[in-house]
């Protein structure tokens, strides 16, 4: 069966060629470990190395379209009782909510997974999840939040007797579980491929649910109520730079080692299509694509701390 995939991303800005395409620096962007675009906003994850960091080591800052800092999560000190705080991801959603998902340790070697939620506004809300562990997270355009999860004790153990997807209603409340993991053999699939496979991921929309899992060479689509729609066989190399727009199509950046350039592919019935992006040549050092939005994709330049937007047209 073959389906489409979906996920919402809002345009930082429409810009008609790459001469009139816009920039916005986003300053707060550099030293940080992620750059991503949710909605209307960036959310940035700034991580350190420690496998145990410090209560202020990982945050969380979220800026407004045009680069512009609205706030800083440190979900550490949010945690009573923390003793160490291990960032696992970050998602906003289209009211400006934020979660962080993460691991967290008590003085006395406790440990224990939660999500940080920061609703508009108002005091961060701690959902204690154990003992499930949300590895990816995306909200839905109904301000659902869905999780590629982990059942920690039975990932340790190597047992399959767990789902993969976890659905959470905007106060935190677990909605449901679907995916089952046994249904896939061989290594966990959620876990993030970090030699020839790329890293696991799931993005939601209106209406659906992606999960894309390259160590099992799958993506699944979900419909809104946690319900498969269909699967498609997907190259395990093929999350590496994905982004989805808002009409369910992926889209992914890749690096040309000959040629020494980027190039931006789009997914059709067909399979991978190259297009006509031209990434700027003053613009040197790594690109990310950030997100897609009909004939528009938006990207991130690390060197210069950049998100800027290209148009998007078959070769």
């Amino acid at each position: 069966m073959k389906f489409r995939f979906a996920y919402t991303a809002i345009l930082l800005a429409v810009s008609a060629t790459a001469s009139s395409r816009k920039e916005v620096r986003l300053a707060d962007a550099a030293n940080v470990a992620e750059v991503k675009l949710h909605y209307d906003r960036f959310v940035l994850i700034s991580r350190t190395g420690a496998p145990r960091p410090a209560l202020d080591d990982q945050k969380v800052l979220v800026l407004a379209a045009d680069g512009v800092r609205q706030s800083v999560h440190t979900p550490g000190r949010d945690v009573k009782g923390a003793y160490s705080f291990l960032i696992n991801d970050a998602a906003g959603s289209p009211s400006g909510r934020v979660a962080v998902s993460g691991t967290v340790w008590s003085e006395d070697g406790r440990v224990a997974e939660v999500l940080v939620l920061y609703p508009p506004g108002s005091r961060p809300v701690i959902i204690r999840t154990q003992p499930l562990m949300c590895r990816r997270m995306a909200f839905d355009a109904d301000e659902q939040l869905w999780c590629l999860v982990s059942d920690v004790p039975k990932f340790n153990e190597g047992s399959s007797d767990y789902s993969l997807v976890a659905k959470f209603s905007p106060s935190g409340a677990l909605l449901g579980q679907f995916v089952p993991r046994a249904g896939f053999a061989g290594k966990a699939p959620e876990s993030d491929g970090r030699r020839f496979e790329g890293p696991a991921r799931i993005a939601a929309g209106q209406g659906c649910v992606d999960v894309w899992l390259p160590r099992a060479s799958t993506a699944i689509r979900l419909r809104a109520d946690g319900t498969e729609q269909g699967r498609r066989p997907i190259d395990p190399a093929a999350t590496e730079g994905l982004a989805f727009d808002t009409d369910c199509n992926p889209s992914r950046i890749s690096w040309h080692a000959g040629s020494r350039t980027y190039g931006i592919l789009r997914h059709t019935e067909e399979g991978w299509v190259a297009t006509a992006a031209e990434i700027p040549e003053n613009l040197i050092g790594r690109h990310e694509l950030l997100a897609v939005k009909g004939g528009e994709a938006i990207l991130w330049n690390v060197r210069n701390l950049l998100a800027y937007t290209l148009p998007l047209t078959s070769r």
